[in-house]
């Protein structure tokens, strides 16, 4: 008899601190809005169209970094193909002045 007046005794307990905990929910739930509440709500609102706004320029900002960054890589990519067309040019220019120089050189030795 005497164990099932301390398990009793176990659940009252473990049921009061239940009912402790819960009891500022239960109040909340049955209360009606409050001005309080309304501030509240207004306030979150506020932030939260704060916020959006704060995002919204940073999601700008971004774009226009990512754009930034395109236009700067397609012009270094042109600038690569200029010079790499500029140093086709140039190597064909040296090969064929090689060849004119190699001339002269035979011309030069044949005829003496």
């Amino acid at each position: 008899m005497n164990m099932g007046v301390y398990e009793i005794g176990g659940w009252a307990i473990t049921l009061v601190f239940i009912l402790i905990d819960t009891t500022a929910i239960i109040v909340k739930l049955f209360t009606p809005k409050s001005v309080y509440d309304e501030l509240l709500q207004k306030n979150q609102e506020k932030q939260s169209k704060v916020s959006s706004e704060i995002l919204d320029k940073d999601y700008d900002r971004y774009l226009e970094r990512i754009n930034k960054r395109k236009e700067l890589e397609h012009e270094l990519y042109k600038k690569s193909l200029d010079l790499q067309n500029n140093t086709q040019e140039k190597k064909i220019e040296f090969e064929e002045q090689l060849q004119i120089n190699k001339l002269n050189i035979y011309n030069n030795l044949s005829l003496k």
